[in-house]
């Protein structure tokens, strides 16, 4: 069986937190920043007080360092997922002042960059996307998958995301070989809202591919 953890990132209300958790996901991702998932941290908090348990990861863009602060008391975050600009200093900080491990998102051609000047204290884990203005879908996701490979073959422990679904996330697993995978469309009945069948067929694929 497959040690690849699963991130569903987008959720949105209690009821797809439960319905995730329970089939087995690794982690949960809440959007703070602006985008059609995006919730306060109000509803944060309740999709926290229904999962007591899951390892909740909070989605910032560019956000307020007080503001971030501010989100994982209020949600009790477990992880921080950072999607902007932002600095391995600030990277630094943020971890030292909540204790939290930051997953650092990037694109294609970025990661040896930040790496390399990122502090041990800064980003825990590296999260590969694709950049949304790429017009060439495909080409794209194989450059993406041609990167990851070969970070995750010097160490990287890198969460894997763009375009995955249950039709290529074994695919996807068995080229690149990442610490994790990240969906949030690609299980989805509309924009913030869960498919149950795709979510159970994606942690199936990834729970039995890739082993």
């Amino acid at each position: 069986m497959s040690s690849v953890k699963i991130k569903i990132c987008g959720i949105t209300s209690p009821e797809d937190a439960l319905l995730c958790h329970g089939m087995g996901a690794d982690f949960l991702g809440v959007i703070f920043a602006d985008s059609p998932r995006r919730i306060t941290p109000e509803k944060a908090a309740s999709i926290r007080r229904a999962v007591p348990d899951a390892r909740l990861v909070g989605v910032f863009v560019d956000a307020d360092l007080d503001e971030i602060v501010a989100a994982v008391r209020d949600a009790d975050l477990d992880m921080i997922q950072l999607h902007g600009g932002e600095s391995a200093d600030f990277c630094t900080e943020l971890s030292t002042r909540t204790g939290l491990p930051i997953v650092k998102a990037l694109t294609q051609g970025q990661l040896p960059e930040l790496q390399e000047g990122a502090s041990q204290s800064g980003p825990a884990h590296f999260l590969l996307d694709l950049d949304k203005t790429e017009p060439s879908r495909q080409k794209a996701i194989d450059a993406l998958w041609e990167e990851a490979a070969d970070a995750s073959s010097r160490g990287y422990e890198l969460f894997l995301a763009g375009s995955l679904d249950p039709a290529n996330v074994r695919q996807a697993i068995n080229r690149t070989r990442p610490f994790g995978v990240d969906v949030c469309r690609g299980v989805e009945k509309e924009p913030g809202v869960k498919d149950a069948a795709a979510v159970e067929r994606f942690i199936a694929e990834v729970k039995h591919g890739g082993g």
